[in-house]
């Protein structure tokens, strides 16, 4: 079934790659759970707020425009591959440094931000220097990636900040 091109047999691979996939990132087995749920049991969330939070994150990173790695998925998979080969396909546009290659030094500089000891101060010289700034600043989303807009105001009112907190 690997190899299926026929509707209903793509479907299944789909559902199983998919169901593998979500595992594999969970650092779980797969289960019959909606992605959300099996996400929210591996990390161990019991509050049905917060669970609804994975979900809206997860239905947001799915809504990712046309990138490179998506337009590899979808040329491939319009050859009529077998979906494996259509996601490795995706998973080597990926691996490109202006991919997921980006998130790689994003997380580095974030890594080296926060080993400061005033981690503020040093982001604030770090964006004076002209430095690179990972994640900030798509050409896409002059204004801001609307989608976290969303994010951030689920945050707020899932989680408003208490009087004690600045």
């Amino acid at each position: 079934t690997a190899l299926a091109v026929e509707p209903a047999a793509r479907l299944r691979v789909a559902a199983r790659v998919l169901r593998l996939l979500v595992a594999t990132l969970a650092g779980t087995t797969p289960a019959g759970l909606p992605a959300h749920r099996l996400i929210g049991k591996a990390w161990g969330v019991r509050d049905r707020r917060i669970m609804e939070g994975i979900r809206l994150g997860l239905v947001l990173s799915a809504d990712h425009e046309l990138n490179a790695s998506t337009f590899a998925v979808r040329v491939v998979a319009g050859t009529r591959a077998s979906l494996y080969m259509a996601l490795i396909g995706g998973l080597a546009a990926m691996s490109g440094p202006l991919q997921a290659g980006l998130s790689e030094r994003a997380t580095a500089m974030l890594d080296e931000l926060l080993r400061e000891p005033d981690s503020g101060t040093a982001t604030l010289r770090h964006h004076a220097s002209g430095a690179a700034f990972y994640g900030f600043g798509h050409l896409l989303y002059p204004d801001g990636d609307p989608r976290a807009r969303l994010l951030l105001d689920w945050l707020a009112d899932a989680a408003p900040r208490s009087k004690e907190r600045v």
